[in-house]
């Protein structure tokens, strides 16, 4: 089942899917996207930056939207963060304990004003005015180019809703329903053509009745 409350809030644990259908990972401080799981290496979170935190205190819960500078946090507490050369000689993105600065802060960038579930984000380094990419033929999670494509193509997915569990003792036992050719024994299309069948065999008896008497 999908979430009751599809928006995607600051603070909130979600799960970052890239092109290939791999979810990123932190590991210590390398970010790579190797598994299809949904575990505690796969968890992020979206937190402001810290001058927008201190400027929105008062204001509670809030959605990530269209144009927010964030930052990426993972498991463990280290933020994402895109080194000087990523986009000129290739370095992947790493995760360290540094709570400010433009090499961990990202722009939000989609088609719809607020992130839901199971949105498309595309993540604009602050320190390298490039994308988040990901690449099914090398390990890491990279800020190469400033493209919209695929590669940096990423779908965010909150946790599934927790299904409410059920008393089975006070659910009435459901009649068994026989299957037929054509659908069950008792559905109202076959039961109507069981009483049609009935009724022309009953005329047909009275008929046949009838033409004895006239017989004799």
């Amino acid at each position: 089942p999908s979430p009751e409350d599809p928006v995607v809030y600051y603070g909130e644990k979600v799960y970052l899917r890239v092109f290939h259908g791999m979810y990123m990972d932190v590991q210590g401080r390398q970010v790579d996207c190797s598994w299809a799981d949904k575990g505690l290496w796969q968890e992020f979170s979206f937190c402001e930056t810290e001058s927008s935190a201190e400027s929105q205190k008062s204001n509670g819960r809030r959605p990530v939207r269209h144009r927010d500078i964030v930052r990426l946090q993972g498991h463990n507490k280290h933020f994402l963060a895109v080194p000087s050369d990523a986009a000129t000689k290739g370095q992947p993105v790493f995760a360290t304990r540094k709570k400010s600065g433009t090499e961990i802060e990202f722009e939000v960038i989609m088609d719809s004003p607020v992130l839901k579930h199971r949105g498309k984000v595309y993540l604009f380094s602050r320190q390298t005015a490039s994308m988040l990419d990901a690449d099914d033929e090398a390990d890491g999670i990279f800020a190469r180019w400033a493209d919209f494509g695929d590669w940096q193509a990423m779908t965010v997915e909150k946790p599934l809703a927790q299904q409410r569990p059920v008393n089975l003792s006070t659910l009435s036992r459901p009649r068994r329903r026989v299957k037929g050719p054509r659908g069950s024994k008792d559905s109202p299309v076959r039961q109507a053509g069981n009483d049609a069948d009935a009724m022309e065999g009953t005329e047909d008896a009275t008929s046949k009745r009838k033409a004895d008497v006239l017989d004799e």
